[in-house]
């Protein structure tokens, strides 16, 4: 869908404006803030889909400058500020969106996969998706500076550093909740390690009624991988930390935790 295809929203100035923009064929949206007003922002997306140039050119808060083809981009949404609890915390709505949550499923068959330049893939398939989200939120545990979450490369980034930097997200993010994707009791899984610059990743699954570890892959670097058979519990916790490298170089780190058997999962669960 075109932006032109989208009702009119009132837009209101806010000192940051969020900016979600949903790529063709891409599970995730890239998301930024930009310090411009809405109407600015939507006057410049207006622009770059239509001026010809193939490119839309947009600049977050803090000043990285995102290059956008136009020609992949399904929707642009600016500003949002849609509140669910408007009133505080809502059962009712909680549990409406649990039965949407509970709806979905995932394509079950196709003859094909085209990915967003229009490229025919044999690596995107509905048994590769990768469960593990690197959003967070993180925590520090060691180092005097954070690593962030980079939308685009669906990564934790850490800056430059010659002390080590450790972070952990025990908030119950680290996996997708949709219920299609939650693993099941004795299901094979494989969980692999991009990285960069010596960062490293280690995942946790612990039962979350005793908080007793039931597994733990340890540390892994770029290019390692482990196996593992989902424990058999009631209901479980999953705890990921990362570690950046000590170069003093840009160290990022990207795992995937895909079922066995399947092709290698696309990275964009965050």
């Amino acid at each position: 869908r075109s932006l032109n295809s989208h009702p009119p929203v009132r837009l209101e100035r806010h000192r940051n404006v969020e900016i979600r923009i949903g790529i063709v064929n891409a599970p995730r949206e890239l998301s930024f803030e930009a310090s411009q007003s809405p109407e600015e922002l939507a006057e410049k997306v207006q622009s770059g889909l239509a001026d010809g140039t193939g490119v839309l050119r947009l600049t977050d808060d803090k000043g990285r400058l995102y290059l956008v083809p136009t020609a992949g981009i399904a929707y642009v949404e600016i500003g949002a500020d849609f509140k669910l609890h408007r009133n505080g915390w809502s059962n009712a709505t909680a549990n409406d969106l649990n039965l949407i949550r509970a709806a979905l499923r995932p394509v079950q068959g196709a003859s094909g996969w085209v990915d967003g330049n229009g490229v025919a893939s044999s690596t995107v398939t509905s048994t590769a998706l990768n469960l593990l989200s690197m959003r967070g939120a993180w925590w520090r545990t060691k180092g005097t500076v954070s690593g962030e979450f980079d939308t685009w490369r669906q990564a934790l980034v850490f800056p430059a550093t010659t002390t080590l930097i450790e972070q952990a997200n025990a908030t119950g993010r680290a996996m997708n909740p949709v219920t299609w994707a939650t693993p099941v009791a004795g299901d094979t899984f494989r969980l692999d390690v991009d990285a960069s610059g010596g960062a490293s990743f280690r995942m946790v699954v612990s039962d979350k009624t005793s908080g007793a570890t039931l597994y733990d892959s340890g540390y892994l670097t770029d290019g390692q991988s482990t196996t593992l058979v989902w424990p058999n519990v009631a209901s479980f916790k999953v705890t990921t930390w990362a570690r950046s490298g000590v170069d003093n170089v840009e160290s990022v780190v990207r795992p995937t935790l895909v079922k066995t058997g399947g092709p290698a999962g696309s990275v964009c669960a965050g």
